[in-house]
């Protein structure tokens, strides 16, 4: 399943491996005194999270120095909160590792609201997994292809608007002219899954397939759902018969559109360090990376989590994010166009206590 890309060795990259050992006694003597901090931009217990923290566990071993590696979480605005802070406040030496939304790059190049990093300036560092996200329906509800919302209004749970639960559905709305009701401000994908059980939404507007596979095994053994779409630039060997995402496109416009999409997905559970952080401790970072990729246990604690590992460089990241950045202005205005439209918000539909708690704006301060 690896999307592979040919990414010529960089000029700074080849000096590193020639590099005298006196440089690589730096990058040592550097980590040997430092604590690497892992920082997740979700909460804790889902995906992000969870491949997080088992890729930290082995990853420390194999940077220079052995430093301790611990995870933080701070979440936000679909890893916005986390990007903004790295990009802007955090340290430009190596020592914090974002592991962040897939969307980082996507988000930038719709000019979406409250973005103030430039993905293509972050040091990629590689992804663990690149997992297949679908979207569930529920059998009860009478679905049994997405393009049955042609005919018959279907409600939709979403966590917010600026991630992916919302945009496939709203996606699939505009382009295909859909009736798919989407219901945003859900607390967190839990809470998604408990509505779709108790009937109340008819789909889950996305979510991973190894997820599904590993959290809601009772869904499958129950035959309880049916898997719409899988949005991925190749469909899981699991899955032959669900039509991909972009299948769908009947336009070039659309294809585009939804191409980006299956690349956004291919970006999976990134690892990344600033701006400016010195190329010899980048390369430090990446070389540990893919060493751990093919490290034995952590191989056998994925397994036991039932993780897919199917890993991307970080050479191969910073390609895909440097050419996302630069979609086409007339893709940017379609897909702006399909997201333009808000959701239903959740208190408004549901029990408030599935919902998460609008924050309150504060007040200007009165000038004395």
């Amino acid at each position: 399943m690896s999307h592979r890309l040919f990414v010529p060795l960089s000029l700074g990259a080849a000096a590193i491996l020639l590099a005298p050992p006196a440089l690589a006694d730096a990058v040592s003597d550097f980590y040997g005194k430092k604590e690497i901090t892992v920082v997740v931009g979700t909460s804790s217990g889902g995906s992000y999270d969870t491949t997080a923290r088992v890729t930290a566990r082995h990853f420390g071993q194999y940077v220079p120095g052995k430093p301790a590696v611990i995870v933080q979480n701070r979440p936000g605005a679909s890893s916005r909160v986390a990007a903004n802070w790295l990009y802007n406040a955090g340290p430009r030496d190596g020592s914090i590792i974002g592991a962040f939304s897939q969307t980082l790059g996507m988000s930038q190049a719709l000019g979406q609201r409250g973005i103030k990093y430039d993905a293509a300036r972050f040091n990629w560092i590689g992804t663990p997994i690149q997992p297949i996200s679908v979207m569930v329906g529920w059998k009860s509800s009478g679905i049994r292809s997405l393009l049955d919302a042609r005919e018959k209004e279907f409600v939709v749970g979403a966590t917010s608007a600026t991630g992916a639960n919302f945009i496939y559905p709203a996606l699939a709305n505009y382009l295909f002219d859909l009736k798919l009701k989407i219901i945003i401000g859900y607390k967190g994908a839990n809470e998604v899954d408990l509505a779709l059980e108790r009937g109340e939404i008819a789909i889950r507007g996305s979510g991973t397939w190894n997820d599904v596979k590993a959290d809601r095994p009772h869904w499958l053994a129950g035959d309880k759902i049916v898997i719409l779409i899988q949005n991925s630039l190749k469909k899981h060997p699991d899955l032959p018969d669900v039509p991909r995402f972009v299948d769908l496109a009947k336009t070039p416009e659309q294809r585009a559109v939804l191409e980006l999409m299956g690349r956004v997905a291919a970006i999976g559970r990134p690892w990344l360090t600033n701006r400016d952080v010195p190329a010899e401790r980048v390369t430090a970072l990446r070389t540990a990376f893919d060493a751990t990729m093919k490290d034995v246990k952590f191989r056998a604690e994925a397994k036991k989590l039932k993780m897919e590992i199917d890993p991307l460089t970080g050479a191969e990241l910073q390609a895909m994010v440097a050419e996302m950045v630069k979609t086409p202005k007339n893709i940017v205005d379609l897909t702006n166009a399909a997201l333009s439209r808000d959701g239903t918000q959740c208190e408004k539909f549901t029990d408030v206590k599935y919902c998460a708690k609008k924050k309150k704006k504060k007040k200007a301060k009165k000038a004395e």
